[in-house]
């Protein structure tokens, strides 16, 4: 039961990331800013929710090293500790 499940959830993760990296790689190259903190924690929501992970292995690869480098600039060891960092309601908007 957990595969038809999966099957259904599977392309609508695999959008939802991919979705989130093309904005996230467009703000990246236009202004070579980080990413704010709310949308590390989607990420890392994300990331977390998608086991088995939805994509090819290199995909989740990248997206995995992108998500510790941005954890690394807001203080986090890495994007699992960013994920059991702060909630929303803790952290002042950036």
């Amino acid at each position: 039961m957990w595969f038809l499940e999966w099957c259904a959830l599977g392309p609508l993760i695999a959008f939802a990331l991919g979705f989130w990296l093309g904005i996230w790689w467009q703000r990246w190259d236009n202004e070579g800013e980080a990413m704010t903190y709310l949308q590390l924690k989607a990420l890392c929501e994300l990331l977390m929710v998608s086991d088995p992970f939805p994509l090819d292995a290199n995909s989740e690869e990248l997206l995995k090293g992108l998500a510790d480098k941005e954890a690394k600039q807001h203080g986090f060891d890495t994007w699992i500790d960013a994920f059991h960092g702060p909630d929303e309601k803790e952290v002042p908007h950036d």
